[in-house]
């Protein structure tokens, strides 16, 4: 993947760890080349990029949302999402709640940014969602010269208003 588009900065308009294709927009993060549930079993996962959320192969600020449902968020998959995520960018968490604790409380710490807690219906399941928009770059980082796609908008859409998949 070019860091540059025709001598522009690039920057990923949707990021979603452990993907396997459900939204058109996404590219997808994942460590298998073949999705793993639904209808598809056994297809390969389209616009991939092989990789593993603890150690995410895009260099910093370069994406504009991540969305992270149902995979596993440990602290260094938090760092790894805050660290890619430029600034004005968003980070999407959907996980089934667990009754006695807030599932995603550590990656909030660790990202850091303004947070919109939600509950949302897809398909039959009940989950917990948190939005955290990102501020600034964390102080390590330089800011990059980052292109927008039009393409932004279209995705969160797609995404936000997803209620009736699992």
């Amino acid at each position: 993947m070019s860091d540059t588009v025709a001598g522009e900065a690039w920057r990923l308009p949707l990021l979603d760890v452990g993907g396997e294709g459900r939204y058109r927009w996404a590219w997808n993060l994942n460590p298998n080349r073949y999705k793993t549930i639904g209808p598809n079993r056994g297809q390969p996962i389209p616009r991939l990029i092989v990789g593993r959320a603890d150690a995410i192969p895009l260099r910093d600020a370069c994406v504009t949302v991540v969305l992270v449902e149902r995979t596993p968020l440990s602290r260094a998959a938090a760092g790894e999402i805050r660290r890619v995520v430029a600034p004005g960018g968003l980070v999407i968490l959907r996980h089934v709640p667990y009754p006695d604790r807030d599932r995603h409380a550590m990656a909030v710490r660790e990202i850091q940014g303004t947070v919109r807690r939600a509950q949302r219906r897809i398909g039959r399941t009940i989950v917990q969602e948190t939005l955290i928009r990102i501020h600034h770059l964390p102080p390590t980082n330089q800011p990059p010269e980052a292109r927008e796609t039009t393409c932004v908008a279209e995705a969160l859409r797609e995404i936000l208003s997803q209620d009736d998949e699992s």
